[in-house]
């Protein structure tokens, strides 16, 4: 394999660029953050994909995703005419995660068909990731004044998912991108506005079953863990039996013999938890990964030196006691007790659907303690916005 010319890449990059300003623009209003971060994510994919780029960093599956992206696209298969084509696709992708072939499709009639194609979409889907993820805490984590922009921007460039989104072909940034949109519906389902909440989860939800199926089990496992956690009021009751019909449905959707499989199967790679614990949350060894997690290294560096401000973020949301804190930290810890415990998902990839609660735990973290210097002499409480003005 060998780089790509400038002019395969222009366009795409271009693309960055420009939806990469706009989305920057709109949430920070600041024409000069705005072209540092759309220039930033242009000149990265652009000089990775024209210079550097020679399958080093390639796995299996993401070459099979750009091989039978490409069969669909041959075949002429679309969102339009998916049904009658929906056999043929469930025989592409050997099951029920079809999505992601079908985003490879499209990215190649934006784009061109190259490996190219599918990884510019995930960068420019980061974009979406920030801006969505910084509305989110805003609104749920009281985040105020400059520290909205400061963790907009902390999203942004998040060291783990500028890595993947940059580098690979793989589903894990688009799974990211639902799952939050799924989590951000939660919210208003928890706020009372259920319309709302139906209208953008049930479609996402479905795109999240055919992507990463049993990623909207445990969302939905979260948020019934999430009412029974505390006391009972008629409010909570009227809650924990709507998550009830919710987690219902998507046993009958999966079908029981789905289920039994899954769990047959996690019980034959059924792993130490402590053991896989550790596993899951640190690898890769900073400068110890083998070749072709390479570009891992500084990402896993940052992570390990933010350990300790993901802890102090935990303790802080903990803090927070809404419906919603409970529902996310009950979202984070569900996810990682099943790789815990399962042996074949505890590689950095699964990880990447959990950056945006890392992001959240080591800003609000770090945040804190920030603040706590800035402040030595006074106590500085659980319940404090972070606001910097």
């Amino acid at each position: 394999m060998h780089p790509f010319s400038i002019h395969e890449i222009i366009f795409p990059a271009f693309c960055i660029f420009l939806i990469t300003f706009i989305i920057t623009f709109s949430y920070t209003k600041s024409f000069f953050l705005s072209i540092f971060s759309s220039f930033f994510k242009f000149i990265i994919f652009f000089i990775y994909f024209v210079f550097y780029f020679d399958g080093t960093y390639n796995f299996l599956d993401d070459w099979v995703y750009y091989q039978e992206g490409i069969v669909l696209l041959q075949h002429h298969v679309t969102l339009f005419n998916l049904p009658q084509n929906w056999q043929f696709l469930l025989s592409i992708g050997g099951g029920q995660n079809v999505l992601y072939y079908l985003y490879n499709t499209y990215a190649f009639k934006l784009f061109g068909i190259g490996y190219y194609a599918p990884v510019a979409l995930n960068v420019i889907l980061t974009g979406f990731i920030a801006y969505i993820g910084t509305r989110l805490v805003e609104k749920e984590f009281k985040l105020k004044g400059d520290a909205r922009i400061l963790f907009f921007l902390f999203l942004l460039f998040y060291p783990d998912i500028l890595a993947w989104s940059n580098v690979m072909n793989g589903k894990d940034i688009l799974v990211l991108l639902l799952e939050l949109i799924l989590i951000a519906s939660i919210s208003y389902y928890l706020r009372g506005k259920i319309f709302r909440s139906l209208l953008i989860g049930i479609p996402i939800g479905f795109m999240l079953f055919f992507t990463r199926f049993y990623a909207i089990f445990l969302i939905s496992l979260a948020l019934l863990l999430a009412n029974l956690w505390g006391s009972l009021t008629l409010r909570k009751v009227f809650f924990l039996i709507f998550s009830f019909f919710i987690v219902f449905f998507i046993f009958h959707v999966l079908g029981i013999d789905a289920i039994l499989l899954s769990y047959h199967d996690l019980l034959q790679k059924f792993v130490n938890p402590l053991y896989g614990f550790f596993r899951f949350l640190l690898t890769p060894i900073p400068f110890h990964a083998e070749q072709s997690y390479a570009f891992l290294n500084l990402p896993s560096l940052f992570h390990w030196l933010m350990i300790p401000f993901l802890i102090l973020g935990i303790i802080y949301i903990y803090h927070v006691k809404t419906p919603f804190s409970r529902f996310f930290l009950s979202y984070f810890f569900i996810f990682v007790i099943l790789y815990s415990v399962y042996g074949e998902l505890q590689g950095p990839r699964h990880r990447v659907q959990l950056d945006y609660c890392l992001a959240v735990f080591q800003f609000y973290g770090f945040m804190w303690v920030l603040r706590s210097l800035h402040y030595p002499n006074r106590p500085i409480s659980l319940d404090s916005k972070l606001e910097y003005t």
